[in-house]
């Protein structure tokens, strides 16, 4: 009788330990990354909002801040489109009918796809996602890098409006706030018919 309890508990002991790599949400996918630490995101969400829009979430810790965006706002009249999550040990993706994003387990990786399965836009195979700590009058906060592979033709556009002349920001810096004549928007539009909003 010791034997089966101690083998019980044993199992339950190691069960508790464990942490699935990915799980689906009623909104997507909740990825868990292998062995991330330090400046890497260590947790993804993905959340379907339409057809053509998947919603990405990173954090550098094993929780996702629950502070509201201030520049996206769900429409309660919104309802989640159907989906589907597949994956294995390695990756995991979310389909809709028009686009699919998927997720290197061990790197962190987003990759998203056309609905025949042609590249949109992709991180580099490190992940693309950095966060460096700060403090600033005793609150504590991230700021972030996001890096994605782009092509040498391809162009952006958006941002809002500027005091300069540019119109394509391939390869330019921007600061984004708001000042007199200066209006900043954190939207781009690629000349390849995608486009980010970064919150």
């Amino acid at each position: 009788m010791k034997k089966i309890v101690l083998l019980f508990i044993t199992g339950l002991f190691l069960t508790g330990c464990s942490v699935k790599d990915w799980e689906k949400t009623p909104e997507g996918v909740i990825v868990n990354l292998k062995g991330k630490t330090g400046q890497d995101a260590r947790k993804i969400k993905l959340e379907v909002i339409s057809d053509k829009i998947i919603h990405v979430i990173a954090s550098p810790s094993t929780d996702f801040s629950t502070d509201k965006s201030l520049c996206i706002a769900k429409s309660p009249e919104l309802v989640t489109p159907v989906f589907e999550v597949d994956g294995d040990e390695n990756y995991v993706t979310v389909s809709t009918a028009e686009i699919k994003a998927g997720v290197s387990l061990g790197s962190g990786q987003i990759t998203f796809y056309d609905r025949n399965d042609n590249v949109i836009l992709r991180e580099p195979e490190s992940g693309g996602k950095s966060f460096k700590p700060f403090s600033v009058e005793g609150t504590d906060g991230f700021s972030m890098q996001q890096i994605f592979e782009s092509p040498v033709d391809e162009a952006f556009y958006g941002l809002g409006q500027h005091q300069s002349d540019e119109f394509n920001y391939k390869g330019l810096n921007e600061s984004l706030y708001q000042y007199n004549t200066k209006v900043s928007n954190p939207f781009v539009v690629s000349n390849r018919n995608y486009g980010i909003i970064i919150r």
